[in-house]
């Protein structure tokens, strides 16, 4: 099997890759980070090329099959962890509201400290899971709230553009505040302070979006294939210890 990536980030990409798939015979396609404003899985799903979505296909996951992490996994396990290291007023900065990360991620967080009745939900922001964006909202959050005492950022980059707001702000992380993010990425691991984060393992999900894709393409049978993830502790939740 040889593979071929195409980009699909504009309605003028997605024309071009229907047409690739309409007349290039192809035997199956993997979409991975998919908008759903440009109706991507709807016009590959009209060309019959056999299908797999890296990532939970929101309201077509009767119609395509997908290998996805746990999303709301992975957002209790940091709420949960968050919770246990005293945070009382949280600041959420998700992905695109129209990203199943953005809304899966969030939706999870949002239910834990909910229902903990020990911490709030001071503001929930969407950035773009870049790392610009995690500095323009984590400024933001922590400028209109500055008792936040703990971001969840539902990417690293995020995160680490939260790091680097605190940083702006004079906000130290850990001492003053805790930051969570989501993918156990190079940004996590290579951030100023250490990130703590959900690992996701990405091997395991390569490896099953292959096998997935084979068997639709071999006997059209679709599959549904949610991984577990786990919390991954590092510095910036590591709150010092009172004597």
């Amino acid at each position: 099997m040889s593979m071929v990536m195409l980009l699909a980030g504009d309605a003028e990409n997605v024309r071009r890759v229907e047409k690739f798939l309409r007349t290039s015979g192809v035997d199956g396609a993997v979409t991975i980070s998919v908008h759903p404003r440009h109706h991507l899985l709807e016009r590959v799903l009209d060309t019959r090329v056999p299908l797999v979505n890296c990532g939970f296909p929101r309201s077509l996951e009767t119609r395509v099959s997908y290998v996805a992490a746990d999303e709301a996994q992975g957002a209790t396990l940091m709420a949960h962890h968050l919770l246990e290291q005293g945070a009382t007023h949280v600041g959420v900065i998700a992905g695109p509201e129209d990203s199943p990360g953005g809304s899966l991620r969030r939706d999870a967080f949002q239910r834990i400290i909910d229902e903990s009745g020990q911490a709030e939900i001071v503001t929930v922001l969407h950035g773009d899971y870049t790392r610009s964006s995690g500095r323009r909202l984590g400024t933001e959050a922590l400028t209109s709230s500055p008792h936040i005492d703990a971001i969840f950022a539902g990417s690293d980059a995020m995160a680490a553009g939260v790091l680097d707001a605190a940083r702006d702000l004079g906000r130290p992380v850990p001492d003053s505040l805790i930051v969570g993010g989501f993918d156990d990425s190079a940004f996590a691991t290579g951030a100023d302070v250490p990130l703590t984060t959900i690992h996701q393992p990405f091997d395991q999900i390569s490896t099953e979006l292959v096998s997935v894709l084979q068997r639709e393409i071999s006997d059209g049978y679709r599959s549904a294939v949610t991984v577990p993830v786990k919390l991954v502790e590092r510095l910036s939740t590591k709150r010092p210890v009172a004597h």
